[in-house]
C-alpha cells in the first residue's frame, strides 16, 4: 500500500500556517522575514519536483534553528531518498516543536521506508484519527499495522477507511490481502472478483487473485489465473515463474519447457530458473536439452537438486561413473542424506566396490526413515552376497526385533539361515 506524504502549505507572509492534514488543526506559526522567505521557495522547488533546489534554498539559510526549517529540510531529504538526513531532520524538527505533527507524519513515513515498523507505529498510533485523518495517512497507517502482522488493527482501520473513501481501491487490495492472510480465501477470492469489475486493468489485484488460486487443488482455475494475471502483467518475471511450475505440476511439460526456455534466453538466468528446466525436460525425456542447461551452472555452485539430476541424467546415459562423482560431490558437501547414501551405495556396488558400497549402506542404515530401513536389507543382501553369513543374521535379528512387521526382512532371513544351515552341515 503506497501512502506517502511530502509537503506541508506555507504561506509567503509572516505567519506560516501548517494544514496538509485533517490529523492536526492549523498551527500558526510566527517566523522571521528571512526564514518565511526561504521556506516559500523552498516549498516552490519542492512542488516542482526540485528537491535539490529545495535543499540548496534550505541551506542557504543561516539564523537560529527553527522546527520548520527541519521539516522543509526533511521534506526535501525525503523526496530524494536521503532517509538517514530525512529521519534526522524530521527528529529534530520534533525536538524543537515536539507538537509539529507534519513531522511525526514524515518521520513516520521515513521509518516506514526503512521497515522500522514498530517505532512508525507507536508515532502513528498517537496521531492517526480514523474517522478524520487523510487517505493517505490511514493508507500508511493499515500498512504499517499489516506489515506487523496485527490484522485486528489492520482490518479495522481498513474497513473504515472503505466506507470513507470507497473509490480508493488500495484499501480494497488490502482488504483482499488481509482475508488471504487469515486463509479466507472464497471471502479473498469473491472480493478480488468484484474490484476487477470495477478496475479490469488492475495488475496488482490480478496478481492477487492468482497468488489466491495457488491453494486451489483445481488446477485449470489456477492456471487460468495465472495466465490473466501474467496478460495484465506482462513483463512480470516472477509470474512466469509461476505459471511454467503450475505447468509442470499439471502436466503440460511442452508448455512449461517453452516459457522456461523463453525465460533462460531473455536474461541472465538465476539458478533456481535453470533448475526448474533441468526438472522439467529430464522428466519430459529431452536429455539433451536438459543437460545443456545443467551446464550453464558450474559443478561447485550446482544445488542438493541440480546435482541429484545430474546423476539421474548420467545413469539414463549409461555413464555411471559420471553419476557416481556426482553423488560423492553431494556426500563430501555435507549432503549425505539416507536416499543419497543408499543411492550411493548402490552404483558403487554394481561398479564391484563393495567395500565402499558396505559404507555408504553403513551410514545410511543408521538414520531414521524408510531409506535408512532399505539400506539395513541392503546392506544384509551385500553381506550374503560376499559369504557374510553371520554378520548378515545377526544384522537382520537385531532389526526385526526394532520392526517385527517387516515381512521382506524376515523372507531375507530366512534364506540367510538357510545358508548358515547349509554351510554347517558341509
Amino acid at each position: 500500500m503506497e501512502a506517502r506524504l511530502i509537503h506541508s502549505s506555507l504561506a509567503a507572509t509572516l505567519v506560516v500556517a501548517l494544514a496538509s492534514s485533517t490529523a492536526w488543526a492549523e498551527e500558526p506559526r510566527e517566523v522571521p522575514k528571512a526564514l518565511a522567505k526561504v521556506l516559500n521557495r523552498a516549498e516552490r522547488a519542492l512542488k516542482n519536483n526540485d528537491a535539490k533546489s529545495a535543499l540548496n534554498i534550505i541551506k542557504s539559510y543561516s539564523g537560529p534553528e527553527d522546527a520548520l526549517h527541519a521539516l522543509v529540510a526533511g521534506h526535501a531529504y525525503q523526496t530524494l531518498n536521503q532517509l538517514t538526513m530525512a529521519e534526522k531532520s524530521y527528529r529534530a524538527a520534533l525536538k524543537l516543536d515536539p507538537k509539529l505533527n507534519a513531522a511525526n507524519i514524515g518521520l513516520a513515513q521515513v521509518l516506514v521506508d526503512q521497515s522500522k515498523w514498530a517505532e512508525a507505529a507507536t508515532i502513528l498510533g498517537k496521531i492517526i484519527k480514523i474517522d478524520s485523518s487523510t487517505a493517505s495517512e490511514l493508507g500508511l497507517y493499515a500498512r504499517v499495522a499489516y506489515e506487523l502482522r496485527d490484522a485486528r488493527l489492520a482490518s479495522l482501520i481498513v474497513e473504515r477507511a472503505i466506507l470513507r473513501f470507497p473509490q480508493d481501491l488500495s484499501f480494497r487490495r488490502l482488504d483482499i490481502a488481509l482475508l488471504t492472510d487469515q486463509g479466507k480465501n472464497q471471502e479473498a477470492y469473491d472480493a478480488a472478483l468484484a474490484l476487477l469489475a470495477r478496475a479490469p486493468n488492475d495488475r496488482k489485484v490480478w496478481k492477487q487473485l492468482a497468488a489466491i488460486s495457488d491453494s486451489s487443488d483445481d488446477t485449470q482455475m489456477k492456471l487460468a489465473a495465472l495466465e490473466a494475471a501474467l496478460l495484465a502483467n506482462e513483463s512480470d518475471v516472477k509470474l512466469q515463474k509461476r505459471l511454467a511450475l503450475a505447468q509442470y505440476h499439471a502436466g503440460h511439460f511442452d508448455e512449461a519447457l517453452s516459457r522456461v526456455s523463453t525465460l533462460i534466453k531473455a536474461s541472465q538466468p538465476e539458478v533456481a530458473l535453470i533448475q526448474l528446466g533441468v526438472r522439467i525436460a529430464e522428466e519430459s525425456d529431452r536429455d539433451e536439452q536438459a543437460n545443456r542447461w545443467l551446464s550453464l551452472i558450474p559443478k561447485q555452485k550446482r544445488t542438493k537438486t541440480l546435482t541429484l539430476l545430474e546423476a539421474r541424467l548420467a545413469i539414463k546415459s549409461g555413464k555411471q561413473q559420471a553419476a557416481r562423482r556426482a553423488l560423492d560431490r553431494l556426500i563430501r558437501a555435507g549432503e549425505a542424506t539416507p536416499n543419497v547414501l543408499l543411492w550411493a551405495g548402490q552404483l558403487a556396488e554394481q561398479a564391484g566396490a563393495l567395500a565402499k558400497a558396505e559404507a555408504m549402506y553403513q551410514q545410511a542404515s543408521t538414520m531414521k526413515g524408510s531409506a535408512g530401513r532399505i539400506a539395513v536389507l541392503h546392506l544384509a543382501r551385500l553381506f550374503h552376497k560376499v559369504g557374510q553369513l553371520n554378520r548378515a543374521s545377526q544384522l537382520l535379528s537385531t532389526y526385526i526385533a526394532k520392526h517385527p512387521d517387516d515381512q521382506p526382512a524376515r523372507e531375507l532371513l530366512v534364506v540367510i539361515n538357510r545358508g548358515n544351515q547349509t554351510v554347517y552341515q558341509n
